[in-house]
């Protein structure tokens, strides 16, 4: 039998590991779980509500769907913590639909040989083949994309110290939509949803929401994301530099720690990347799929909102190029865009020599500033970018290094 000291070991092994570090709230509903189980109580939704999700003592569960959301929340991340962890695993922890307990389950066959449940990869299966298949032609095939000036902006984020370089390419939330017993279920996107935080969000304001959708075990990626890995890639090859690879929303604050970034996604997958974009005056609205721009003299902002985006179609876009210092004096690549030619647009302003240079010539000597943001008004259809227009290149007079040190830290 299990014995309490065993069951607190298993607890840490899993809090403590990169699928729950950073998720504080999770961590604190799974130690109180299995803490009820070692106490031998069974806790109820109104107990939960109040010792853990801070709920007061006229929290009633049947307003108030939060502790369900949440209790479905940590069997997904359940969930992704024994597909991130196949091997080694002798007992796995499940929380029975209705229930709020904690079972632990003896696991008899190694994890690695059991066929997960097919209906569960459809997005991640082709997400993960196509990057290794990329990978493996850039390192078999590709060359350098030209001149030295076409990778400047590239390689400035190798910086001295030569730190590995995390590629980080961003990723899109996929919900389930939940059939009659013994249906299988869909794949659903909503475009104002692409976090854990915004289903939350969601869950407050539609009690129905969490009842209807759950969270899916992955997530997918655009196909911008294989030509962008192409360029970059084809670039970083050439330098004596570690390279690897990351889903924005499995991207963690200590990866930035030590890894100088390059991230290529639209901007509604920067997940943790996200809340340090205000120390550089951009501000983002997710819903409305817009950026804006503070100036240097913190006096005027300049919004970028595409008004022809529709997928498949001819597409007028913005494109963002943001160079800057991430925290303990790590660098970072943000080629972002609102949709999916803005994205092809500022990937090739740093791997197309004629755009290179008309960033470069912004720059004394033409060499790329620590900190700079660049926009481009970028055009195309079906992954083609026709042309792009230069908008705006801001260098800015101040040093945010501190500042984003302040931020990121724990």
């Amino acid at each position: 039998m299990l014995g309490n000291q065993e069951k607190l070991e298993i607890l840490k092994q899993i809090i403590e590991s990169p699928t729950f570090k950073d998720a504080a709230r999770l961590r604190d509903l799974l130690s109180y779980l299995v803490n009820e189980s070692i106490a031998g109580r069974k806790p109820k939704e109104t107990t939960i509500a109040i010792d853990v999700l801070g709920k007061d003592k006229e929290f009633d569960p049947k307003d108030d769907a939060i502790v369900r959301v949440y209790i479905n929340n940590l069997r997904t991340k359940l969930e992704h913590y024994y597909h991130m962890n196949p091997t080694g695993i002798q007992y796995r922890l499940t929380i029975p639909k209705g229930r709020y307990e904690i079972d632990f389950e003896p696991i008899e066959a190694p994890a690695e040989i059991k066929e997960p449940e097919k209906k569960q990869w459809p997005f991640v299966v082709i997400g993960v083949l196509s990057l290794a298949v990329v990978i493996l032609l850039v390192l078999m095939f590709s060359r350098s994309t030209g001149p030295e000036s076409t990778s400047k902006i590239i390689t400035s984020v190798i910086g001295h110290e030569k730190k590995p370089i995390m590629i980080v390419v961003g990723d899109f939330f996929v919900m389930n939509e939940e059939k009659l017993e013994g249906g299988e279920h869909n794949n659903v996107r909503d475009f104002s949803i692409n976090s854990l935080d915004d289903y939350m969000e969601k869950s407050k304001v539609d009690k129905n929401f969490q009842v209807k959708y759950s969270p899916a075990l992955y997530t997918y990626l655009r196909p911008s994301t294989y030509w962008g890995l192409w360029q970059i890639l084809s670039v970083l090859k050439t330098k004596d530099v570690p390279v690897s690879l990351k889903l924005a929303s499995q991207f963690t604050e200590d990866e930035f720690k030590s890894n100088n970034v390059i991230f290529m996604g639209q901007i509604k997958s920067l997940f943790v990347l996200r809340k340090f974009l205000s120390l550089y005056g951009i501000k983002c609205d997710l819903n409305k799929n817009t950026l804006s721009i503070i100036s240097n003299d913190g006096k005027t902002e300049q919004l970028y909102s595409p008004a022809d985006i529709h997928g498949g179609k001819f597409e007028k876009d913005f494109s963002f190029i943001v160079k800057g210092k991430g925290p303990g004096g790590t660098d970072f690549l943000l080629l972002m865009g609102c949709a999916e030619i803005g994205l092809l647009g500022a990937v090739k302003g740093v791997s197309d020599i004629a755009t290179t240079n008309s960033i470069l010539d912004k720059f004394p000597g033409g060499e790329v500033p620590e900190n700079f943001m660049a926009v481009f008004e970028s055009e195309g259809l079906n992954q083609t970018v026709f042309g792009s227009k230069m908008k705006n290149v801001i260098v800015p007079k101040v040093n945010y290094s501190k500042k984003t040190d302040s931020l990121f830290k724990k």
